[in-house]
This record gives structure tokens, C-alpha cells and sequence, in this order.
């Protein structure tokens, strides 16, 4: 789902955002654009077929004195030790959809993939007849800017014709910030760490953690070290990026891909704001572990944790030709962003709110058929309830099924290919989505008081 769904895929992107830096000129908002490739599960793509040009050659319009000099003012400005040498080079951008067509691949079996596309379909984030890959891959392609490799310790900038303009040079200082928090946390042994785990929503939040430092660090030199006439040619450069893409994509995914930026930079700023740098150092040996925590850093200082939320054996419960080929964690992040598709930003808001943890699940039939369980625990009765009544309201924005009952604790939707099982127990909420009805009351009759 939206960071997660590949499970290694490189998905974070930004375009263009605001973010409103704590203590710094009165809080005004700095427009910092940076596409920027990212790992937020720790695994590096390896790109055999990539020729890179040394950013010091003479096609590029940067010198090397110079550059150094860039990577000494991201480092003064971020206060983090250049502890080695980090490479550089530019790569061309028609180079990067091959790039992530690979990791794609390397990282996702056609299984995974034909999950996560089923999830999609089931949560109404594409029609049966697109392709979620595809859709990811025209996403990014031509719109990555630069990422960092911290398998090989190199930094890459995608220039067009070898050029490196205030864009690409904000770029490099955010790219730079990453191999800093390498070099000064282990960030790649935490990403692993994270990875591991198998929670995407800890996953996102880690991402979050490390974009949100890299972007904050990227305003305060916009803010500090660039000249006006230099802000200028990087609002012009960031005016021609084409968001077109990015704003015909699934919404899901643009709400997770945007996140560790925007929410990100807020959280990371609201340490800073407490005890400066330092205070955002200490985060890396206790980071975030939910995307709850970045939304409300006033939960991560005061050490909030999830719930977890087991889920009972449901292929035994369904028979032998059902199958489960993927389990993880929504988030508050993703149940907000699933919720305000068709529910509207406040209402969205306010009912995932009082999240506490979930856990859903993703089953396949043998004929090709699949289903979601998804199982969401709540901070209180009262906040589960508010999230049991916003699901009506996101139902009836989507528009693909009828309500047929409505008899709390339980409500039931279906179409011609969907039914849908929504049901609340004390401070749980289970929502069941499958190709008919019949099969998501059996899934749903799996649990336990539901």
C-alpha cells in the first residue's frame, strides 16, 4: 500500500509542497522542490546497465570545488560530521524507468504484484482494467530528480544534457543529507531493521523520519545560503515539472508518496523546535514507529505505541482453496487517505483520528477471485464508533454498492462483484471486502464477536 505496496519498490516522489519551518523566518511557508528517489525499505537497486557521468566531468556545468563546497554548506547546515567521501554522478532521465522496471521486478514476484493490484481494485484506488505497476512506473519516470545508493554509497542527480541547475543543486543537498544519516546513524541497517519487521506502517514512519530531516534541512539552506536571483531560476525550473501524472494517480498513492515530505518535514521540525538538531539526532536511536507518531509528534514524545492486532486463521476457516498471500499494517496515514477519497478531508480526518493499531490480510481463490480483511482497533468505543460511521459516508461517496442492511453492529453493501462487511465490537471495527456477498459474510463470521 501506497510506501509499501512493493515492498521494496522505490516509491517516494515530491513535486512541489510547502512546509512551514518552526523558528525559522516566523514559520513562512518555503515552497522546496524536490523529486527524490528514495528506499524507504532499505533495499538499493542494483542497475548494471547504468552508465553515470561523473558530476565533476566537463559536460557538467558544476566544478568541483564548487561541489564540494555545496556538500560543506549541506553538512554546516544539517550539523552532521562528513565522516567520507561520497561519489557523485549524473545519470540521464531516460535511464530511470529502466531503473525502477528492474528494482520493480528484482524486488516483487508476479504474485506480490497481482496482490497488490487486487488490493487496489478491492479499495477502490483503480478499475479492474488498469495496472497498478504501470501506473507507479509512469508515475515516477521522468519525474525523479535524485536518489542516493547506501549500498554503494553513491549519490546520482538526474540532469537533462548533463546540466546542473538550482534545482538539481537543492537536490544534491537533500541526497547529500542521506549519506550523512548513513554515515552519522547506520541508516541503512535500519532500514533493514524496519524492513524485517514487515510493517509497512513503521516503514513509512522511519521514511518519514529521514525525507522529513533531508527536506528540512534542504528549506534551511534554501531559506539561509540562496540568493534571490537563485530562488528565482528554482521556482522556474520547479514551474516546468508536469504533476499531471502524479495528480491522476490512485489517491492512496499520492497521500503516501507525498507523506514522509510534507508530514514528514512538520515532525522533524517540531523536534528542532524543542532542542534544535540534536534533538533530531536522538531520533534516530529511538525513531517513530507509526505514521500516528509523525501526524502527532505529541504521541511519539510521549511514547504511543500501536496495538497489535493478531487475526485469527482465516484460510482454514474459508477451505482449501483459498490461500493468504499477503498481511500488513494500514496506519492511521493510509486508513485517512483511503477514508478521504470519497469521504471528504475532514471527515477522513477526524475518524482516523483515534487509531490504535489494524491488521488486515489479503486472500486469493483459486479462481482468481481475492478478498481483504481488514481488522482496526481504536483508542476508545467512542472512536470507534466515529470511524464506523464515516465508512457509510465513504461507501456512499464510491458509489459501487447498495446498502442492504444497516442494523449496528453490523452493516453489509453489495454489487454484482463486491460485497462488503462492516462490523464493531467494543473498540474494533472490521471491515471484509470480497468479489459476493457470501464470501465476505464467511470471512467476516471468522471473527470472533463480529
Amino acid at each position: 500500500m501506497g510506501g509499501r505496496f512493493t515492498k521494496g519498490l522505490i516509491l517516494s516522489l515530491v513535486l512541489a509542497f510547502s512546509i512551514a519551518i518552526s523558528g525559522c523566518a516566523g514559520g513562512k511557508p518555503i515552497a522546496a522542490p524536490s523529486p527524490s528517489l528514495v528506499s524507504p525499505s532499505g533495499t538499493t537497486p542494483m542497475l548494471p546497465t547504468l552508465v553515470p557521468s561523473p558530476i565533476s566531468s566537463v559536460t557538467a556545468n558544476i566544478q568541483l570545488d564548487e561541489l564540494r563546497a555545496l556538500f560543506d554548506k549541506a553538512a554546516s547546515t544539517r550539523k552532521l560530521s562528513i565522516r567520507s567521501e561520497v561519489q557523485q554522478s549524473l545519470i540521464r532521465p531516460e535511464q530511470v524507468r529502466a531503473y525502477l522496471q528492474q528494482d520493480l521486478e528484482k524486488e516483487n514476484d508476479p504474485a506480490q504484484r497481482e496482490s497488490d493490484q487486487a488490493l487496489y481494485v478491492l479499495l477502490d484506488q483503480i478499475n479492474e482494467g488498469q495496472d497498478l505497476s504501470e501506473i507507479t512506473l509512469d508515475l515516477l519516470s521522468g519525474q525523479v530528480a535524485g536518489f542516493y545508493r547506501d549500498d554503494t554509497k553513491e549519490l546520482f542527480v538526474v540532469a537533462n544534457a548533463g546540466q546542473v541547475g538550482e534545482l538539481e543543486k537543492v537536490t544534491l543537498i537533500h541526497e547529500y543529507v542521506h549519506a550523512l544519516q548513513d554515515q552519522n546513524f547506520g541508516l541503512k541497517a535500519m532500514k533493514d531493521k524496519a524492513k524485517e519487521k514487515g510493517n509497512g506502517d513503521q516503514q513509512r514512519a522511519l521514511q518519514a523520519l529521514y525525507e522529513g530531516d533531508a527536506t528540512l534541512a534542504m528549506s534551511q539552506y534554501i531559506l539561509q545560503s540562496m540568493t534571490p536571483a537563485q530562488m528565482q531560476a528554482l521556482m522556474k525550473q520547479a514551474g516546468g515539472i508536469d504533476s499531471s501524472k502524479l495528480q491522476s494517480a490512485p489517491w492512496m498513492l499520492q497521500v503516501s508518496m507525498l507523506f514522509p515530505y510534507q508530514q514528514g518535514a512538520n515532525f522533524v521540525a517540531s523536534l528542532q523546535k524543542e532542542g534544535g538538531w540534536p534533538a533530531v539526532d536522538k531520533a534516530y536511536a529511538q525513531p517513530p514507529v507509526s505514521t500516528e507518531q509523525i501526524l502527532h509528534p505529541s504521541k511519539y514524545q510521549a511514547g504511543e505505541k500501536p496495538q497489535d492486532v493478531p487475526l485469527p486463521d482465516l484460510v482454514s476457516g474459508l477451505g482449501a482453496d483459498w490461500t493468504e498471500v499477503d498481511d500488513d499494517v494500514l496506519g492511521e496515514l493510509e486508513i485517512m487517505a483511503y477514508l478521504s477519497q470519497y469521504a471528504g478531508a475532514d471527515v477522513a480526518s477526524r475518524a482516523a483520528e483515534g487509531w490504535g493499531g489494524d491488521h488486515y490480510a489479503v486472500l486469493r481463490q483459486k479462481d482468481g477471485g481475492y478478498a481483504v480483511a481488514i481488522l482496526t482497533k481504536w483508542d476508545s468505543p467512542k472512536d470507534a464508533t466515529e470511524f464506523f460511521d464515516a465508512y457509510p459516508v465513504y461507501m456512499k461517496g464510491a458509489g459501487r454498492t447498495t446498502l442492504v442492511q444497516d442494523q449496528p453492529p453490523r452493516r453489509l453493501w453489495i454489487s454484482a462483484k463486491r460485497g462488503v462487511v462492516e462490523s464493531i465490537h467494543d473498540d474494533e471495527v472490521l471491515l471484509v471486502i470480497a468479489g459476493d456477498e457470501a464470501t465476505s459474510q464467511r470471512i467476516a463470521a471468522q471473527f470472533v464477536g463480529f
